[in-house]
Order: structure tokens, then sequence, then C-alpha cells
């Protein structure tokens, strides 16, 4: 399988975390606050899996070198997901056919899309069992690929998992996730905006901290200059929102940004927290 190696993540005094599951944090209801307007990825959703979908057309996808086949129902795949809306409805093979070849994926990533659009659940988090760490690796890859299929509102969703479970822990990105991060996103992804910020809530480590962080880090802006640029402007543009206090509290201060800050929709289009704000009432 042709999946991402789980990165371990770390507290800001590079603490590995060994509970024997999850922390807590992922199962937080929703609360008024800015921070807490985030909605638990672990909440279920109503899906809209109607008879129309059910009953309909079924298409075939194979996923990455080793071909791994995935069945869909057609109608679900393509009200959800522009790539495949264009892919299937459109003047190509696949319209034809009904299958589609996505050799440059990942199949791990893809299980956790179809588990999604079918259960509206997104991936836990991977414990690496050497050492007890939690890696949000599968969310990530699972975003990288919404990304490339055009999912705005799985990306939103994701990106609100993580940053809820960085804030609660206080848990950074190690630099071979930043750079993974980065080899498999577009120069306007959302997840690369939140990576500059978080290196620069990383600046607030405590002094002692602060040396391997900057040797790490500076060898990582020689190797990828596009991390450096990101960070450089974030700092420039966003510094003054969010500079002050501990790593901790820096990652709070993103809240002032908005709360769709690190979101991908467009500006006309609903955010999936408003929707099941609309939802609940």
């Amino acid at each position: 399988m042709a999946s991402n190696a789980p990165t371990a993540l770390q507290t800001p005094h590079g603490q590995a975390m060994a509970s024997s599951s999850p922390p807590s944090s992922l199962s937080l209801a929703t609360t008024q606050s800015a921070e807490q307007s985030i909605v638990s990825s672990t909440a279920k959703k109503t899906l809209a899996l109607t008879p129309e979908i059910l009953t309909g057309d079924v298409i075939k996808l194979y996923i990455g070198s080793k071909r791994k086949e995935f069945i869909a129902h057609k109608k679900l795949l393509c009200d959800r997901c522009e790539f495949f809306r264009k892919g299937f409805n459109g003047g190509f093979e696949e319209a034809l056919t009904g299958e589609m070849y996505l050799p440059e994926d990942n199949e791990e990533a893809f299980a956790h899309l179809i588990d999604y659009l079918y259960r509206g659940s997104l991936p836990s988090l991977r414990q690496n069992q050497h050492n007890k760490r939690w890696s949000t690796s599968p969310l990530r890859i699972l975003y990288c690929l919404a990304e490339k299929l055009v999912f705005p509102v799985l990306m939103d969703e994701l990106m609100d998992f993580i940053m809820l479970y960085h804030i609660k822990n206080g848990v950074h990105l190690a630099p071979s996730s930043l750079e993974a991060i980065y080899t498999t996103t577009h120069q306007d992804s959302k997840l690369r905006l939140y990576c500059a910020a978080m290196i620069v809530c990383s600046t607030s480590f405590p002094a002692k901290q602060r040396d391997d962080w900057v040797d790490g880090m500076s060898q990582m802006f020689l190797e990828t200059p596009e991390i450096f640029r990101d960070f450089f402007i974030f700092q420039a543009k966003y510094g003054s929102n969010i500079n002050g206090g501990d790593f901790r509290e820096c990652l709070r201060k993103l809240s002032s940004l908005g709360v769709c800050f690190f979101h991908s929709h467009t500006e006309k289009e609903v955010c999936y927290l408003k929707q099941k704000e609309s939802q609940d009432n």
C-alpha cells in the first residue's frame, strides 16, 4: 500500500503522548467560544443516502500503483465532489466505461474518503507503536486527496479537526511532516497556510527548546524555500495578532483571524459549520 508513514507529534517540551487511546479532546462538544466553535469530527452526521443514490449506477475506481479496487455509487460521488462530477458526467472515457484509474493516489486515503461519504466519519489518529505518540497523518493524507478532488467541505472538516487537536494538546508538526505536506498540496493550499501559522507559533517555544527547533527549521528552510516564504509572509501579515504567550496560547489566538480563515470554501459557499447549525435548529 502506497501510504505516507505516520509522523510522530510532540508536545512543545518534546514529551511523548503515551496514552493507549486517542486524547479525549477529540470528542469535545461544541461550545460558544471561538475556539470551541469547531465541530468535533466524531459527531454523527445526517447522511443523504437516498433510494435514488443507493439504487443508481455504481462505478469502479482503481487506486494506487497496485490498482486497489473501490466500488461506489456514482450519484453519491458526483453530488459531493467536483472532480468525479466532471469525470463521470463529462465527455471523458470514464463517463462511458464507469471506471477511473488514479495510480498516483493513496489507497489508505481513498478508503477514508469512501468511509466519509457513506458514514460521515473522519479517520482516527494513528499511534506509533514504538514511541506511543499520536499522529494526525491519516487526516493529513485525506486532506491532500480532498484538495486534489476539489472537496472543500471535507477539507474544512479535516482542518478544524486537526486544529482542535493541536490546540487542546499543544502539539506541533515535525519538519518532516511539513515537508511532506508541501510535496502533496498546491501553492494556495489552506493546509500550507496553517503550516505557516504553526511555524510562527513555534517561535514562542521556551529558550531551552528553541536551539534545537532553530536547527531543524533552518535546514528545512534551505531544502524547501517555499515553507520559509509562507512563514515570512504569515509573520509579516498576521504575527501581531497571534504573537505573545506560549505555543498553545498562540494557537488559540489563531481563532481571532476568523472561524473560516483556514477553510477552503469560497465566499459564495456556505460553511459546513453554518449548515450544521441550521440543521440543529
